[in-house]
């Protein structure tokens, strides 16, 4: 056409173009049905969530906990199961001192997270009771408990904000130069003062500029600038490597100074620190002593130091 002088060679450039806006709602069009159908299924699943029931209510006649906070935790003849018919504490008893530095080890299933998730009533026990101060956990305000107790996880959420914002979280009327004694003590001062932003950094969703080790260490820092009488470690080293685990043990010997702590781990750099180490296992504590006396005795916890020490000898 454009030969025979029928047509122009703009006017077929235009048609071209015209074609490609045209398709491209028509593309829209036929991957909204697919669009809509996967939207309709991940609504149900989040109302699965939010309509689930809730298993740990706050009594109404709960009380605060007391002040100044101890930190003396019972576990008395503690059966807890997610599925009641196959517990996984069965009659545990076990008691941390105040100010005492307790490592929980054992394999996996064990019991050791399920024991920071009864004493911060995430769970409630089937039977027997969880004190703190000598306070049943169950007649306490929930915000009060968890104040007095923090969880540090394994995998620590950052939020898409600064560093500040983050560490701050903690405690959001902390004053700048709170946050930066918290990120001293916690050994993350360093590094931060070497971000683009330092303090004003924005870390990314989940703290995806940073490495494993200085989530790690921010989150030591939420926990110094909390300030709670209880500690609960639940596997803090197990997702970084030697370096910046080395690193993060030293912040956390910080942490604990002066408060009671329960440390759930596999690994053993904190558990050789430990004031006494609970081995257990099928739900029972099957070890119970400070890591030199568990290590002479040449049982589980010997066997793990053997197994994480090559070239260990049997009896040390």
């Amino acid at each position: 056409m454009i030969a025979g002088g029928q047509f122009t060679l703009g006017g077929l450039l235009a048609y071209r173009g015209y074609g490609r806006y045209f398709y491209g709602p028509i593309d829209d069009l036929v991957g909204l049905n697919d669009l809509l159908q996967r939207a309709e299924a991940s609504g149900r699943r989040i109302f699965e969530v939010l309509d689930a029931p809730v298993t740990v209510l706050e009594r109404p006649d709960a009380v605060p906990l007391p002040q100044p906070v101890t930190g003396e935790i019972v576990f008395e003849n503690v059966t807890f199961g997610y599925d009641p018919a196959q517990p996984v504490l069965r009659g545990l008893n076990l008691r941390v001192r105040p100010g005492e530095r307790v490592a929980l080890l054992g394999a996996s299933g064990a019991g050791k997270s399920t024991l920071i998730g009864l004493l911060t009533r995430v769970y409630d026990p089937q039977s027997g009771r969880v004190t703190l101060d000598g306070h049943d956990v169950r007649d306490l305000t929930l915000p009060s408990l968890r104040r007095a107790a923090a969880v540090m996880p394994q995998d620590t959420f950052l939020f898409y904000d600064t560093v500040l914002e983050n560490v701050r979280y903690a405690r959001p009327d902390a004053t700048p130069q709170e946050v930066d004694l918290a990120l001293e003590r916690a050994g993350a001062a360093s590094f931060v003062a070497g971000l683009p932003q330092g303090l004003d950094t924005i870390v990314g969703e989940r703290g995806v500029k940073l490495s494993g080790g200085q989530r790690q260490r921010l989150a030591i820092a939420r926990v110094l600038l909390a300030d709670p009488a209880v500690l609960l470690l639940d596997e803090p080293t197990s997702a970084v490597d030697a370096e910046s685990e080395a690193l993060i043990v030293r912040a956390l010997e910080e942490a604990m100074e002066g408060r009671s702590a329960l440390i759930v781990t596999h690994r053993l750099s904190l558990a050789r620190s430990a004031d006494r180490v609970v081995v257990l296992e099928g739900g029972v504590i099957v070890e119970d002593g400070p890591p030199a006396a568990l290590r002479s005795r040449g049982g589980r916890y010997a066997a793990l130091e053997r197994a994480q020490t090559p070239g260990l000898p049997e009896q040390v």
